[in-house]
């Protein structure tokens, strides 16, 4: 069974805009001015399949957004618009650049850059599950020289991720920097990937103090994400090590904001009842407090 995605949740999030009207807005929306500069990518192919990671940038050109992405040595160009949904006025981003359209959610990081969370399709084919985008501005970050050209090869994890240091607590591509274990979280039981490397480099984050419950960019942690994926060693594994099921999620998409990891656990099976997560369930419920 295909492992559901963060990209599923992003289908709920979103089906309101792409469901009903969409209409463009008479006046030009802020994110034509938010979006501009440049992206580091980290993805999914889709139903599951490889990460890769990758660089954009988008520029404005009379009123029309343009996409610029590299991922490996192909670079494809495609523009964006942006739209406004009537239900609750949300704004989605759809690009399409050639055979492939996304839409992406926006929001702003802890420094007012923007960050887009994307599911994207190829066009003409209908997959389980869409291939997920996480589009990271590089705007403030150091650029990465000497310390890229330098660093050992022994803390590459995937073709172009590698650890930033011995602790194992983020990975890098050299541009953007992300949490080791939820990233991880997501390569479980990959089947580009070996099981037992991805869990020793999880544990390895975990020994060395790393924070446990440190979310990504839709403020998904770890244990979030393992009850997503519908993992229960994982579940049992991040409870064990101090994950706090009452940690309560911080995202810009309200259907899943503020909600603990039992609430989560309880959305996600109304919402996707042909999966089964009795197993995940009885791993979390352990936990819980009486």
């Amino acid at each position: 069974m295909t492992k559901p995605t963060i990209a599923t949740i992003l289908l709920f999030v979103i089906a309101a805009a792409q469901g009903s009207a969409l209409a463009a807005d008479s006046e030009p929306s802020m994110l034509h001015t938010m979006l501009p500069g440049h992206y580091a990518i980290v993805g999914q192919m889709p139903d599951g399949g490889e990460a890769y990671a990758g660089s954009a940038q988008i520029t404005l050109n009379e009123g029309v957004l343009e996409l610029t992405r590299t991922i490996g040595t192909q670079t494809v160009s495609g523009t964006g618009t942006v739209d406004h949904a009537e239900i609750g006025e949300a704004e989605v981003v759809h690009f399409r650049w050639p055979g492939h359209s996304a839409t992406c959610l926006h929001r702003l990081d802890l420094d007012n850059y923007s960050r887009l969370s994307c599911y994207w399709t190829p066009d003409g084919q209908t997959p389980k599950q869409p291939g997920l985008e996480a589009y990271f501005s590089t705007a403030n970050w150091p650029q990465a020289t000497t310390k890229k050209e330098s660093a050992s090869s022994a803390n590459e994890i995937m073709p172009g991720l590698r650890l930033t240091d011995e602790t194992g607590c983020y990975v890098t591509n050299g541009d953007f920097v992300t949490p080791t274990i939820v990233l991880m979280t997501g390569a479980y039981n990959s089947p580009t990937l070996d099981n037992d490397e991805v869990l020793d480099i999880m544990n390895t984050a975990i020994a060395a103090g790393c924070r446990i419950d440190e979310a990504d960019e839709m403020g998904m942690s770890p244990l979030n994400a393992a009850v997503l994926y519908n993992e229960p060693d994982l579940v049992t594994l991040f409870l064990r090590n101090g994950a706090d099921p009452y940690l309560k999620i911080s995202s810009a998409k309200l259907s899943i904001d503020q909600l603990n990891s039992f609430e989560f656990l309880e959305l996600l099976s109304k919402s996707m009842p042909s999966i089964d997560r009795t197993t995940v369930k009885r791993a979390l419920w352990s936990y819980k407090e009486e």
